[in-house]
């Protein structure tokens, strides 16, 4: 969730003009994305297994996200990983037996489409698995994937779960105002046959 939390300008602001006093600002945070993504990637490339990158943007970032992905995409044209790099609201993909429908959960443009919060969610994801499901008839999980709430939580749902993700950012000066305030961290989710079988929380420190 929004890696390049303040790359919109050098004012360091979303592209909706919300200030975010980030310590990191424009070029300086798009290059330490791409330097971060780039360590990442060649860590998994290592070990020889191919990769599926699925990406989206959100209102932090809008379409400098896709120019970051388009950028890993060249950089790795010769290697085992391909690039999903989608300019919707909200998309889906398959993973084993599981239907996974990912957002960043604020849209990135000028329309203030939101993922509804709380008990809203269940009918609004329900039927984004109906859609899903026409293609992909014998799934045993589904999840829905959201980020732009900058911390962890996992809801479960009649036949789905709901999952925020946290973000490698941090605090900032507009989550201190509102006394938003969560640890840095990413998580990996491994998934066997039947769904998730394991989280795993990578946490960070200035």
């Amino acid at each position: 969730g929004d890696l390049l939390h303040s790359c919109g300008n050098n004012a360091g602001s979303t592209v909706k003009g919300t200030l975010l006093e980030s310590d990191n600002k424009g070029s300086k945070m798009f290059k330490l994305a791409l330097d971060v993504l780039t360590v990442f990637i060649d860590n998994i490339l290592s070990i020889g297994v191919d990769i599926h990158c699925l990406s989206i943007n959100g209102n932090h970032e809008g379409e400098l996200n896709s120019s970051l992905m388009f950028a890993m995409e060249k950089l790795y044209r010769n290697n085992n990983i391909t690039f999903d790099i989608s300019n919707k609201f909200i998309s889906n993909s398959i993973i084993n037996n599981s239907i996974v429908c990912y957002t960043h959960g604020a849209a990135p443009s000028e329309i203030k489409a939101k993922i509804p919060r709380a008990n809203k969610a269940q009918s609004y994801a329900q039927s984004l698995f109906l859609e899903a499901q026409k293609s992909f008839l014998s799934c045993k999980s589904r999840y829905l994937f959201s980020a732009d709430l900058h911390h962890q939580a996992i809801q479960e749902y009649n036949d789905f779960l709901y999952i925020l993700m946290p973000s490698i950012t941090g605090g900032d000066g507009y989550s201190d105002t509102l006394n938003l305030n969560s640890r840095a961290c990413q998580q990996t989710f491994l998934f066997d046959d039947e769904g998730i079988k394991t989280v795993n929380n990578y946490y960070f420190s200035k």
